[in-house]
């Protein structure tokens, strides 16, 4: 028998560094607070007062626990300890550990008495970042002090520019009591492997100790998938165990996809034992067998799983809480569901982060998501020469290796987050970028532990240089920081790139309203400039690279229109950053580009703002997340503008089923008016693409694109739709070949509110004319498609996440704004 008791009473106080060496020494009436546990000395504090330099203090957690009742050997479970700290049971120290990244399992079972008390002390980190080591080979601006490197600890709320400056201190994982009775569960890993031919392989490492070393004789173990048995065999240790080392093989099993090409099938599987004449369940869970493979050929860098080619996009996951650095399951499954909602296959947790929760590798399991997967080390120049080191990062690696490969959607693993890149832009030579902890130890330890995944030295990597994005695993802020317009040539020979198109996104209107009071906040305030990412010691910031595009798309002045008229300034700022990662994602999703993966930088912002995320702090998509929607899909159209030769439009069919679906193609003129139409039906087989010439469409020449320029511009949009036998919209591709207008027409819109089979509210729009980004507005909740383009004529319909009675429509082209109920 097994019990699990989580300590739910936990106090906290702080003493000056070294103030008190043992328990014993604090003061007895020292202030204490009632904190939760898992949490953290800012979660703790920020409600009680100013937020000091935390890390110059020691941080004091205690809790109280009673004898556990049941049990012959109890242990406590840490499973996160942020970062220095010392751990006591009735006064007696029963853990140093000097990483957040690494989990502990103690033995305390001599320690206890009737009633027991548990203290853990954070340990101030600062003096000990302010002591004087050996030097790096190079300095980074990426953090602010480059002694990190010594520790593990997260590089969140250490970023400035990045991060507010709020550091993990204190117990950021689950800790719990478990007390065993007849044996102990010392090691359990369940994990799958799927070979060429697609036939599956369970791997199976358990070990048993028994309490009673009579007991160990033939536990008579069973492996159970889907109900099925598998006996299995395990072997005497001596002094009273048993362990397993097995593989058991399944002829083609029933595969895990990623959801945009097929079901994200998971098996569940149970290990039995009798033990003492009892069934008992050692272990169950789910298992999803699948295949990933990278293959690079001429530069073009893929990933296949299940031997099928995928085109990797998604976002690059961020911390949904930087204070608790915890959420809920319930948070997870909202921003997990959004972006399966928007068509991504792909989350990348990056090396600037933490390890997640297993709540979301069990979420992106369930949903079809696959994982990139960083270790925890980024841009510094690592001292895995250093003995202590060395053996601090090997069992980080060793622990979170074997708990992540027993995921489905763990996909590819990277040693690191732009090592490589940092030292190549200092300008040190390859061999000083190397390092034994990336390139060869990392790989060892994935070796050791069966695993075939890919795996990747640093992020970014390959090519002539880390940095260069026309071959092997780049990074792409062309588009973005760099100010280049999708049309560069650079935006064609990306490859694969794990981030990319970092813009300052504005939140929509509650979110504003929520954080700023204002639907058009000041954006010269400090509370605006917090929320605006920059790279430390650049002199601009991810505004001003907002503000560029903006002026490029609209021809305005972005200073003068924010003085003058800051809502057309919101307005338009929103659609400028959207249309740009949606216009570079539209020509790496088509057949043109060497593009087989983009995952964008962020999918959520940290703190309140227009941050990188596509996603805000309040969890609400902003319009960028719409616009990525629509160039997501695995069933959609896609326009791609060729300057001179003319528009080509792409409709793809990622899934396993035929597409049957009318395609209509509207030129829309300058007064919004339509120039042209043609609607034809296509039949598209599984996984293909079909490809046409608008030209050709049309049977004439349009000079849609407006490139050879023999007359004034005639053509204002390029729209291309595809709806299903119903009638319903598919999938929607615009594209504006020249100057753009704002608020300059007349035109209504026309609606209704309905609710639908699952009692959810559905809106349905009608315009008489053109409409460029409706964008639907409610004070309660999101919409399952917004800021998009209408026809005339043309129904579209909105799903609410929620009931509603009325809703708010705006639109860019349009003087008039609607409410319909």
């Amino acid at each position: 028998m097994v019990v699990n008791t989580d300590i739910t009473q936990w106090s906290l106080t702080k003493t000056n560094a070294n103030g008190a060496q043992t328990p014993a020494d604090i003061i007895p009436l020292q202030q204490w607070l009632a904190v939760p546990v898992p949490g953290t000395v800012a979660q703790a504090v920020g409600d009680a007062g100013p937020q000091e330099d935390l890390e110059q203090f020691d941080w004091w957690y205690t809790a109280q626990f009673p004898l556990p009742k049941t049990g012959k050997r109890t242990y406590l479970q840490c499973d996160g300890l942020a970062t220095l700290s010392e751990v006591w049971v009735n006064d007696q120290q029963v853990l140093y550990s000097q990483s957040m990244f690494e989990n502990h399992k103690l033995d305390i079972t001599d320690y206890l008495q009737a009633d027991n008390t548990l203290a853990i002390v954070f340990k101030a980190l600062a003096p000990h970042l302010a002591e004087r080591r050996a030097r790096p080979q190079w300095k980074t601006n990426l953090v602010d002090n480059q002694n990190l490197r010594w520790f593990r600890t997260s590089l969140l709320g250490r970023m400035p520019g990045w991060t507010p400056p709020v550091k993990a201190i204190g117990p950021w994982r689950d800790i719990s009591i478990v007390s065993v009775a007849k044996f102990d569960l010392v090691e359990c890993t369940v994990f799958s492997e799927v070979d060429e031919a697609l036939n599956g392989k369970v791997h199976i490492n358990l070990e048993l100790d028994f309490i009673d070393a009579k007991l160990a004789a033939d536990p008579q173990i069973q492996f159970l998938l889907d109900g099925k048995i598998y006996p299995i065999t395990a072997k005497p240790i001596k002094g009273g165990g048993a362990f397993i080392d097995t593989e058991i093989a399944i002829e083609q099993p029933q595969l895990w996809w990623p959801h945009t090409h097929g079901e994200p099938y998971l098996h569940a599987y149970k290990i039995t034992a009798i033990i003492d004449g009892e069934v008992t369940t050692l272990t169950e869970g789910k298992l999803g067998f699948k295949r990933v493979t990278a293959a690079n050929q001429t530069n073009q860098l893929a990933l296949e799983v299940n031997n099928n080619k995928i085109f990797c996009r998604g976002a690059c996951w961020a911390t949904p809480n930087i204070t608790s650095l915890n959420a809920s399951k319930q948070e997870y499954r909202h921003l997990l569901k959004l972006l399966v909602d928007a068509g991504a296959n792909m989350v990348r947790i990056g090396g600037t982060m933490v390890y997640e929760h297993d709540d979301f590798y069990a979420l992106c399991d369930e949903l079809g998501i696959l994982v990139w997967q960083d270790f925890m080390f980024a841009n510094m120049d690592y001292p895995f020469a250093d003995e202590d080191f060395s053996k601090l990062v090997a069992k980080e690696v060793r622990q979170q290796i074997t708990r992540l490969k027993q995921t489905a959607s763990i996909a590819v693993f990277c040693g690191n987050s732009e090592m490589q890149q940092q030292a190549a832009m200092m300008g040190m030579e390859q061999t000083q970028w190397a390092n034994a902890l990336f390139d060869t130890f990392i790989t060892q330890k994935l070796e050791e532990q069966q695993l075939t995944l890919p795996y990747f030295t640093s992020s970014p990597c390959e090519g002539g240089l880390p940095f260069h994005t026309d071959a092997g695993l780049t990074h792409y802020y062309g588009v973005g920081a760099y100010k280049l317009m999708p049309d560069h040539f650079t935006v064609r020979e990306v490859g694969f790139t794990s981030e990319c198109l970092g813009f300052s996104h504005i939140p929509v209107t509650a979110s504003l309203k929520q954080a700023f009071e204002s639907p058009y906040p000041a954006t010269h305030t400090p509370s605006w400039k917090a929320g605006i990412p920059r790279d430390n010691s650049a002199g601009w910031d991810f505004e001003d690279i907002r503000n560029f595009y903006l002026e490029k798309i609209f021809g305005v002045v972005a200073d003068t229109l924010r003085y003058s008229d800051p809502e057309t300034y919101f307005k338009l700022a929103t659609i400028a950053t959207a249309e740009m990662v949606s216009s570079v994602y539209s020509i790496w999703r088509a057949s043109i580009s060497n593009c087989n993966g983009a995952l964008a930088w962020f999918y959520q912002d940290i703190v309140a703002g227009a941050g990188w995320g596509i996603v805000d702090s309040f969890a609400r998509p902003k319009a960028a997340y719409y616009f990525l929607k629509r160039v997501w899909q695995p069933q959609q159209v896609l326009l791609i503008n060729n300057s001179l030769n003319g528009y080509t439009l792409e409709v793809q069919n990622e899934t396993a089923h035929t597409l049957q679906a009318q395609l209509n193609i509207v030129l829309v003129g300058l007064s919004d008016n339509i120039v042209a139409e043609h609607t034809q039906e296509i039949t598209l087989a599984a996984n293909s693409v079909g490809t046409h010439k608008l030209d050709t469409v049309f049977g004439r020449f349009m000079d849609a694109t407006h490139a050879y320029k023999f007359g004034r511009q005639t053509i204002y949009a390029v729209v291309a739709e595809l709806r299903n036998e119903s009638g319903e919209l598919i999938s929607q591709a615009v594209s504006f070949p020249g100057c753009r207008r704002i608020n300059t027409g007349a035109g209504e819109i026309t609606g209704s509110i309905t609710s639908d089979s699952d009692n959810e509210s559905v809106v349905t729009l009608t315009p008489s004319v053109f409409v460029e980004y409706a964008c639907l507005e409610s004070k309660t909740t999101q919409f399952s498609d917004n800021y998009t383009c209408m026809l005339p004529g043309k129904t579209y319909s909105f799903k609410a996440c929620e009931q509603i009675k009325s809703v708010h429509v705006s639109t860019l082209n349009l003087q008039k704004e609607f409410r319909v109920t």
